[in-house]
């Protein structure tokens, strides 16, 4: 998901990575603005609806019907945090293998890290200080899953820094202490170093699906997400190719209606029974896949979406994502001490908390394009 967006378009069979004519690409970042989106809506039902995601797997009190009807129809896909960093995967698949070029292989990984490592550093501090300001006014007693998520055992700032410069960044199966979001930040450098080796190969695209298929080897849910770089990278052809609005609207209803999936939601009874404990991750992977493939292929929604005011949601999309979980955690905390039980006050003020510290955290995104360009550039 945290990808700088170059350019530029593949040309090819799709084993020919050359890079020829120059085309922004500013729509992709416009849909990981929206993704970015929907992770924070997903996670904060979490905290205020936690029915709808029923992560427990237990029976829905009938007093939350509503709640109920939403887990079992397939209108899931408006809070599928899961489906949307599935998209962040697939994204950078495209555009890592767009703008792909012939340098050093260090330099490419060396940049790569700087560009993940700065950010979730810096997302681990953060976190870090609001849990420090949470327990010094005594707020956070109350059990919920943010609360839950900071009861760290040994925090200090230096545990902060290394779970985020080093552990969330190089721990094959992902880190969640002090940001739980950062769990996906390995498979975003694993899956980036992989397809950086696959290019230097005769055949990348049969390389990065041998890869992919090793992550077996570690859990299902690695191999998914690195399999979505695979993905991508097979989608770039299609950045070239407008079809119908009949085939892209076909294909983001079935990606909408995969995203729905939830465990024993009656309506995703026959994939359950075919894929069993793994069809949750895969339904939202595809529905990655299918929602991707549906704006890239689609002129008026690729030119919607590289409107401006669209591509400001895009610039915002990686601080949003890495900010808003401390960010929901403290505000939480002081409205629910403060008496504040309105739910829709409630998630208009925290929606309005995220947006400034965003921005600030963006001059941290900036730094680390910064730095890493000037690594590639060595």
């Amino acid at each position: 998901m945290n990808i700088e967006i170059k350019p530029s378009l593949i040309l090819g069979n799709g084993e020919n990575h050359a890079v020829t004519n120059y085309k922004k690409l500013g729509y992709l970042d416009s849909l990981r603005g929206f993704a970015s989106i929907i992770v924070v809506i997903s996670h904060l039902t979490l905290l205020y609806f936690p029915y709808l995601h029923n992560v427990k797997n237990i029976p829905i009190p009938s007093e939350n019907y509503i709640q109920s009807w939403f887990y079992n129809n397939p209108l899931g896909f408006l809070y599928s945090g899961s489906a949307a960093v599935y998209i962040f995967f697939i994204m950078s698949g495209i555009v890592l293998s767009i703008s792909m070029s012939n340098r050093n292989l260090f330099k490419l990984i060396s940049s790569r890290y700087i560009r993940l490592a700065i950010p979730a550093c810096s997302a681990c501090v953060l976190a870090y200080f609001c849990m420090i300001l949470m327990n010094g006014i005594g707020y956070g007693e109350i059990d919920n899953i943010y609360n839950n998520s900071f009861e760290i055992e040994n925090a200090s700032l230096l545990n902060s820094i290394y779970y985020g410069a080093i552990r969330s960044i190089f721990h094959i199966k992902g880190s969640m202490k002090y940001n739980p979001v950062l769990w996906t930040m390995a498979i975003e450098f694993y899956g980036s170093i992989l397809l950086y080796i696959a290019y230097k190969t005769k055949r990348p695209r049969i390389a990065m699906f041998v890869f992919s298929v090793l992550f077996l080897l570690v859990n299902v849910n690695t191999f998914i997400g690195i399999f979505c770089f695979f993905i991508g990278m097979n989608m770039t052809n299609l950045v070239k190719l407008e079809k119908s609005n009949k085939l892209s609207l076909l294909l983001l209803i079935i990606g909408l209606y995969f995203a729905g999936v939830h465990v024993n939601s009656y309506s995703y009874t026959l994939f359950l029974d075919i894929l069993g404990k793994h069809t949750y991750t895969v339904l939202n992977a595809l529905s990655g896949a299918f929602v991707v493939s549906s704006i890239i292929i689609n002129k008026n929604m690729k030119s919607l979406l590289s409107k401006n005011a669209m591509q400001v949601l895009g610039k915002l999309s990686f601080p949003i994502y890495l900010v808003h979980w401390p960010i929901i955690y403290v505000m939480s905390n002081i409205l629910i001490e403060n008496k504040i039980h309105n739910i829709p006050l409630s998630i208009s003020i925290i929606l309005i908390s995220i947006i400034p510290v965003s921005i600030i955290f963006l001059k941290v995104d900036k730094l680390a394009i910064k730095i890493a360009r000037k690594i590639k550039s060595i």
